[in-house]
């Protein structure tokens, strides 16, 4: 996916130019890739790259380069229409942008492959952060705290700032059913606002029943709690993880010791599988740093024997959502067999598959694309046994493990072949 990953981004440390990132368009990039390459924060960078677009300053190459990244950190946010608008435009560049003009316009028929199985508007890294943010200002309104709920309504309104630029990319020739699921996503955003609004206003008149009846029952707001599966025909390990995290930060603002230790422990079972696959990948990077904000909070409330205050956990989930992609993308193909009990297992031996992928397209090197390989096809068979009470489970895993066989069977000889094999087990 990447389309470069310069060497010297390793020793770059982007403020140490003594500039302001602001003014300077350019240090903006190399930051923005730096966040995106080195640091892996897809969200992060997204926010830099949308200020160069803005920036009357940014040259044409600077923004044709800022707009390709862009559509790189789209596709990591699980957002392939917003990506695809941005290819797109790339694609139709000419002069000096033609080196990213002619790698989008390869990027095309992939992202649409995306869309036709992704049925999320918008992107679901978005919504769930604003799931995340609405249960803490509900808790913080029943606290009578009008302080801390200004400052998550302010919060929540930049998230749907963020759903509105989102919204505003459309693909070309974009089908009727799409447009028809963009609009209704752009209402139920107008719909949202207007109940923050509302919220703001009532705290403002010192009304805190009809804010915290907005809160807790506006239909608009309300649906950013469902966590409706987006594939409905497979498991979604996105949709298991997001259930599970809204149950513990619940436990965690309502104070109930054993509900919370019974919620992280839950919550933890789904992730550690995962961290046990292929290191740096994002989507264990991701578990990896949910574990930690688990861990973290854990030990708040061990030394301060109660609940952290809404802020803190705002300011833990902020940290997470803007560094990682809290399983927002990450599809199991053709998986219908697996359990949801054995979700986590499989996804953790598709981390492997995605970096293997990821080293076939990128690095060139069979070495280490084939040592990819055998760690994945290690940590499968080593899951063999663990799944014979489940005969239909067990064969999807022998399949998966006959794939990864073949594609490194084909890295020996073309490299392109092996990443056309491990694309139809790609998890994202």
């Amino acid at each position: 996916m990447r389309f470069r990953c310069c060497l010297a981004l390793l020793m770059l440390s982007p403020l140490s130019h003594g500039q302001d990132l602001s003014t300077d368009p350019l240090l903006s990039l190399e930051h923005g890739l730096w966040l995106q390459e080195i640091k892996a924060q897809p969200a992060a960078a997204l926010q830099i790259y949308t200020q160069i677009l803005k920036s009357p300053q940014a040259s044409a190459r600077v923004q044709t380069e800022a707009r390709f990244h862009a559509a790189e950190c789209y596709e990591l946010r699980d957002c392939p229409r917003a990506a695809l608008a941005l290819y797109q435009i790339v694609a139709r560049g000419a002069g000096d942008s033609q080196p990213f003009a002619k790698v989008a316009a390869g990027r095309l028929p992939e992202v649409l492959v995306q869309l036709e199985d992704e049925p999320c508007f918008p992107c679901r890294h978005t919504l769930s952060h604003l799931g995340d943010q609405l249960l803490l200002l509900r808790s913080a309104l029943m606290r009578g705290d009008a302080s801390t709920s200004q400052s998550l309504v302010q919060q929540m309104r930049d998230n749907f700032a963020v759903i509105r630029e989102e919204l505003a990319l459309v693909p070309t020739n974009e089908p009727i059913t799409r447009a028809t699921a963009r609009a209704a996503a752009g209402e139920a955003l107008q719909g949202q606002l207007a109940a923050l609004d509302t919220i703001s206003s009532s705290l403002v008149a010192a009304k805190a029943d009809v804010a915290i009846r907005m809160a807790g029952s506006d239909a608009s707001l309300q649906a950013l709690l469902r966590h409706q599966t987006l594939y409905p025909t497979r498991p979604d390990w996105a949709g298991i993880v997001a259930a599970k995290r809204e149950l513990w930060l619940r436990a965690v603002l309502q104070g109930d010791p054993s509900r919370f230790a019974s919620a992280a422990v839950d919550l933890q079972a789904a992730l550690k599988p995962v961290v046990r696959g292929a290191k740096g990948n994002p989507i264990v990077l991701n578990a990896e740093a949910l574990l930690q904000t688990i861990a973290d909070v854990t030990a708040a409330i061990a030394r301060g024997k109660k609940q952290p205050s809404e802020l803190i956990l705002a300011e833990a989930l902020h940290r997470l959502y803007q560094e990682h992609t809290p399983a927002a993308n990450v599809r199991l193909r053709s998986a219908d067999d697996v359990p949801p009990a054995l979700v986590s297992a499989y996804v953790s031996v598709l981390t492997f598959v995605d970096e293997a992928l990821h080293s076939a397209r990128n690095t060139l090197r069979r070495e280490h694309v084939t040592a990819l390989l055998d760690s994945g096809l290690l940590a499968a068979q080593q899951q063999m046994a663990d799944w014979a009470a489940q005969p239909a489970a067990q064969a999807r895993l022998q399949r998966l493990i006959d794939t990864m066989r073949r594609a490194r069977e084909e890295a020996q000889q073309d490299l392109a072949a092996s990443a056309r094999t491990l694309k139809t087990e790609a998890a994202h």
